[in-house]
């Protein structure tokens, strides 16, 4: 698999279905992991991210509590080495 685009013209003896389901799967599958957009544009060859968030922004249905509880922890965890700091400091 070619590693910044997805070959959209099928093989001898492949549907284009089997092709176009590997598409959408690569897809669902970037976002699911919390790629950035931008990486599925550039893969399936589109030139703007709109054209991917708007096939499949559905697909990122609870991107923003996940989001949340990260930011939640990268601060939590600011704060604790903050405090850990200030006690070696004393």
């Amino acid at each position: 698999m070619d590693t910044a685009r997805l070959e959209t013209s099928p093989r001898e003896g492949e549907s284009r279905c089997a092709g176009h389901t590997l598409r959408r799967s690569q897809v669902a599958l970037l976002i699911a992991q919390g790629e950035h957009p931008k990486i599925s544009a550039d893969r399936l060859g589109h030139t703007s991210v709109r054209t991917v968030l708007d096939v499949y922004g559905h697909l990122c249905e609870g991107a923003d509590e996940a989001a949340a509880e990260r930011l939640e922890k990268s601060i939590v965890s600011a704060s604790r080495r903050e405090v850990s700091r200030d006690t070696r400091a004393r």
